[in-house]
């Protein structure tokens, strides 16, 4: 169980995006879609892996506190079970992708990065820390404008 330090909060943070970046990948290997929907899962997968080095770039020690314990509990344990709902979404999409229609498998995604981004911008920047706060903030930009790009790829499937 995390003991509250600010540092597990990014740490999970840093998972939850490489599990992104991971689901990304995944769809992106496999076939049958649009040669469009593979170029935008490996532009959402190289945006995930530059959230992750964001991430891990901070220049934490394990004694800074960002956040009140109770709150970096929570929100280690918040990131940690979004990780686990990429991962089972991705094996989910990745046994059925031959019966779902890829409008579906967009619209998913979609919610999805919504989620990212109301996490990542009501609750990670509300760090007094200037740099970290930043940091999610443009993060939460990012999950919007990855959300943006999924619409309009469901849009251009019909869906």
């Amino acid at each position: 169980m995390p003991d509250g330090r600010s540092i597990d909060v990014i740490q999970a943070a840093g998972r939850m995006e490489a599990a992104a970046r991971s689901l990304y990948i995944a769809l992106a290997s496999h076939p049958p879609y649009e040669p469009y929907l593979q170029e935008l899962f490996l532009q959402l997968a190289a945006e995930e892996a530059e959230h992750v080095l964001l991430l891990g770039a901070l220049p934490l020690r394990e004694d800074v506190r960002l956040w009140p314990d109770e709150v970096a509990v929570r929100f280690t344990a918040e990131l940690d079970a979004m990780s686990a709902e990429i991962d089972a979404t991705r094996s989910e999409l990745l046994r059925e992708s031959d019966s779902l229609r890829p409008g579906r498998i967009v619209q998913r995604l979609g919610e999805m990065e919504a989620r990212f981004h109301c996490f990542h911008a009501v609750k990670l920047a509300t760090s007094a820390d200037l740099v970290v706060n930043r940091l999610f903030a443009s993060l939460a930009l990012q999950d919007q404008s990855h959300r943006d790009l999924l619409q309009k790829a469901r849009k251009r499937l019909g869906a």
